[in-house]
């Protein structure tokens, strides 16, 4: 049987070689000058690191924790942050020119995941771009996390109502495709908090499997060189799906 990155509505296989998130986003959005919502947009990294392109970024998240962790620090002209749901975008009918989902589609509850669709079409102006990046349930990183968090069906989810709502107009597929990124944690300990802080219902699961987890820690993924900052790096294969927004549907 085909593994999720081989199935028939799957992307072509990601090359070997691990890339870094920024430098896809870079080859396939134009940012400079652009309008940006990054929707789950998580402690602001990248927000900030788009509005550092050129572009003028609103980083939406459902989590006030995140967001004050977005807010820390230097602020970086050109990005901010509020708080908002992905299937109530505060943003008026084409306000954007690029929409992003990233890492944070299947984040959103199953029943909403359609509506949050409709509202990134709607938020954006006629020819704007829908980025919708997932992790695909399989490699190293998704087998480390499973037995905390088995997100094979909400991942799912995710691709089923991307394609439903592809397939229902309004849209042109511009490109879809699969890389390899790696994910860093500098220790367990660290690994283990950002996944509490993240979802904290899974606290409980992270304590009760802490044995298990630590030892399949250190035996998956690769060892990160001292000089580099240490830890481990964990492969995860990713989907990219690049639509444009065309007439409204029939």
């Amino acid at each position: 049987m085909p593994s999720a990155r081989h199935a028939a509505t799957s992307p072509a296989p990601s090359p070997a070689a691990p890339r870094k998130h920024t430098a896809v986003l870079a080859e396939h959005v134009s940012l400079q000058g652009k309008r940006v919502a990054d929707i789950g947009c998580g402690d602001g990294g990248l927000a900030k690191w788009m509005a550092r392109q050129g572009a003028t970024v609103l980083g939406i998240d459902c989590s006030a924790p995140l967001l004050a962790q977005a807010r820390a620090g230097t602020p970086v002209p050109g990005a901010t942050f509020r708080e908002g749901v992905a299937e109530r975008l505060p943003l008026p009918d084409g306000a954007l020119d690029v929409a992003i989902f990233f890492n944070s589609l299947h984040h959103v509850p199953a029943d909403a995941m359609a509506m949050a669709l409709a509202e990134a079409r709607r938020a954006l102006a006629a020819h704007g771009l829908l980025l919708v990046v997932e992790p695909i349930a399989e490699g190293e990183n998704f087998e480390l996390g499973r037995a905390v968090d088995d997100e094979t069906a909400v991942r799912a989810a995710a691709l089923a109502r991307l394609r439903e709502a592809e397939a229902a107009g309004g849209w042109q597929r511009v490109s879809e495709f699969a890389y390899d990124s790696l994910a860093v944690a500098r220790s367990f300990e660290a690994w283990r908090d950002r996944h509490a802080h993240i979802a904290p219902e899974r606290a409980a699961a992270l304590a009760r499997e802490e044995t298990a987890l630590r030892a399949r820690f250190q035996t998956l993924g690769r060892a990160v060189p001292e000089a580099e900052g240490g830890g481990r790096a964990f492969l995860q294969p990713m989907r990219v799906t690049l639509l444009r927004r065309t007439a409204a549907p029939a």
